[in-house]
């Protein structure tokens, strides 16, 4: 059989320039995300950090191997099962980064990067060895892939761990096999593909979303049969893949046997074409790298739910994607490489099929979810194309006696210009005014209940309250408590305007239940809000924190000095957490500031508790030592 010849990663000579240019890629990825190094894990990825038991306890590496993605996290569930989920790898990726990070915030943001880095290194790799022409199409689509707005969530969230690391695994399992069908002698093949398909099931025990390797190879024998470099035969060697992929699927199914569709709530016809306009919306994301916030600008980046199938978009999509098949079909023997790019990118996104089925649809939502960090793997081949457009132009250039030098400056200017848009764009993520604008986006008739919350809770504390307008704000959580009463958004929503008001006996009845909500009481809120688990994830740390000083100026130092600990523990900032150990000593402490006529003046001339457990850095665990300040 044949061997595979082309697309050597290179000469010796040119190693060092190679070696160069990805360590300035490195420096690139770290200056235009420097501003997300000190943001503390919030919701997942805190759930899956240093708020997980099975993380913190020394024979957890073992016990996620047969657990449920989120098992070990602090804070209640919903029900006798699970997410559904099984990623065993990155949960023991987790496990080794606590021993290393600990409470340190940056280091879990750095490790993030750094995984981006080596994935867009993979990249470089693929390229090189991939594409017959060793030109600019390794640089500028591991460039794209490192700097592009699209990948700026992947790049910096902890929550999308998952997600780095299951494309890491995939990049590296592909460029294993590549090297094994190039490689002389049939142990070494043997050898190269036996790593790959344990890569390969690295890759999906980091997620789900890498079972699609198989396909993929399957599409690079045909890319290789129709150069007529090794025939269709050749395509038993990926038989090691299927079978990585029915072992898992079957182990998977054995220690998390959620269906797929619990929440499915529409016909399955009616979510598949919806579905198709995400891979349209992915598309112009890739397509579009200008205006960080143009999610929030273009309501047809939003992919709301249309059950009567009457929207344009979902056929205009549809039509897209044929256009995709049909354009593979067309090039097949001209452009084989365009083509097996093109199967690379539809077998790529085909798990939003699933995914999307699982999340965001049900009654209480209007919208299916089209998060960047899905497109993380599948736009690798769009990018490669980007390489070969410019590799092409510049060649085109040089045949007409123009510089080449004039569109490697344009390219980099571009990719600068996409390295300023992916920082602003890092910097918008979790903005809850650009929340409030897309909800704006729709009209009301179009926005489900959850959405009408979620609105209405934005604008009270981040528009109404900081205007003072308290009148308004209170009647827009109150609005919002009534549209979804079963999520604890609206509660916090509406303490955060009573507490502005100094309305602190308001605040207790209202999140004393939310504190630490048990699973029964979560499962009845569950029957309404199907997003409750999320809702509480979200608001974890807060709660404690507003409870924690509604306690306090009821005159019980020892118990809010517990509840700021538990928001410590639970992710809140640190800062905010100093300010309010002194409010709390002020109130409770020898100054007995709860009593005093204007409390606000007292809490501000009150001196500081002489207590080295209260400095900062504030001890995690030193609850009782914060207890015991008000003893004395």
């Amino acid at each position: 059989m044949a061997n595979v010849k082309e697309g050597a990663v290179g000469n010796k000579e040119d190693a060092w320039l190679r070696a160069a240019f990805l360590i300035l890629l490195l420096f690139a990825i770290i200056i235009v995300y420097r501003g997300a190094l000190s943001v503390a894990p919030s919701g997942d990825a805190y759930a899956l950090s240093y708020g997980n038991a099975l993380v913190k306890s020394p024979d957890g590496l073992f016990r996620f191997f047969t657990s449920d993605f989120f098992a070990g996290r602090d804070h209640p569930t919903v029900g006798a099962h699970g997410t559904g989920y099984y990623r065993p790898v990155t949960n023991a990726v987790f496990w080794l980064e606590y021993r290393l990070a600990g409470y340190r915030n940056w280091v879990y943001n750095l490790d993030q990067q750094l995984l981006h880095w080596l994935n867009a290194c993979l990249v470089f790799i693929l390229v090189s060895r991939l594409v017959p022409c060793r030109g600019f199409t390794p640089y500028i689509a591991a460039t794209l892939f490192a700097l592009h707005p699209v990948n700026a969530f992947a790049a910096v969230r902890v929550d999308s761990r998952s997600d780095v690391l299951y494309c890491f695994f995939y990049l590296l399992s592909l460029i294993c096999y590549l090297s094994a069908m190039q490689a002389e002698g049939r142990w070494k093949r043997y050898g190269g593909v036996g790593a790959g398909a344990v890569l390969y099931l690295f890759s999906m025990m980091s997620k789900e979303m890498g079972a699609t390797l198989p396909m993929v190879l399957v599409l690079l024998h045909w890319y290789w049969w129709r150069q007529g470099k090794m025939s269709l035969r050749g395509m038993a060697w990926t038989a090691p893949f299927w079978i990585a992929f029915g072992l898992l699927m079957a182990l998977r199914q054995t220690i998390v046997a959620v269906p797929l569709d619990v929440y499915a709530e529409y016909p399955r016809l009616v979510m598949y074409l919806n579905v198709l306009k995400g891979i349209a919306i992915h598309l112009l994301r890739v397509l579009i790298p200008v205006g960080a916030d143009y999610r929030e600008l273009w309501p047809k980046l939003i992919n709301h739910i249309d059950p009567s199938l009457s929207e344009p978009f979902i056929y205009l999509s549809a039509a897209l994607t044929g256009s995709l098949v049909v354009l593979a079909f067309v090039f097949r023997r001209s452009y084989p490489l365009l083509s097996l790019l093109i199967g690379f990118f539809l077998v790529a996104i085909t798990p939003l099929f699933v995914v999307n089925r699982i999340l965001g649809v049900s009654n209480d939502l209007s919208v299916i979810p089209v998060e960047e960090r899905w497109i993380y793997l599948p736009a690798v081949p769009v990018f490669i194309l980007g390489g070969l457009a410019v590799e092409r132009l510049a060649g085109w250039n040089a045949s007409r006696g123009r510089s080449r030098l004039v569109v490697a400056g344009v390219a980099v200017a571009l990719m600068a210009g996409m390295g300023w848009q992916a920082s602003i764009h890092a910097a918008n993520f979790d903005n809850p005014l650009a929340e409030v604008k897309r909800y704006y986006l729709f009209p009301e008739s179009e926005l489900a209940p959850y959405e009408r919350m979620r609105r209405d809770s934005l604008f009270a504390v981040y528009v109404d309250l900081p205007m003072g307008k308290f009148s308004e704000a209170e009647t827009r959580a109150k609005n919002a408590l009534a549209a979804m009463p079963g999520s604890p958004i609206p509660y916090v929503a509406l303490a955060k305007v009573y507490a502005a008001q100094g309305k602190w006996r308001e605040v207790g009845p209202l999140l004393g239940p939310w504190v630490s909500p048990t699973p029964d009481f979560l499962m009845e809120r569950w029957k309404n809000n199907k997003k409750v688990a999320t809702d509480v994830l979200s608001t974890y740390h807060v709660i404690p924190y507003l409870f924690g000083m509604a306690v306090a100026y009821e005159g019980s130092g020892k118990d809010a000095a517990e509840l700021l600990c538990m928001s410590l523990n639970r992710g809140y900032a640190e800062t905010e957490i100093a300010e309010a150990l002194h409010a709390v000593w002020a109130l409770n402490g020898p100054a007995q500031c709860v009593h005093a006529a204007n409390i606000g003046e007292c809490i501000k001339k009150a001196p500081a508790a002489d207590s080295p457990e209260w400095r900062r850095p504030l001890n995690r665990d030193a609850c009782q030592q914060w207890r015991d300040r008000f003893a004395h």
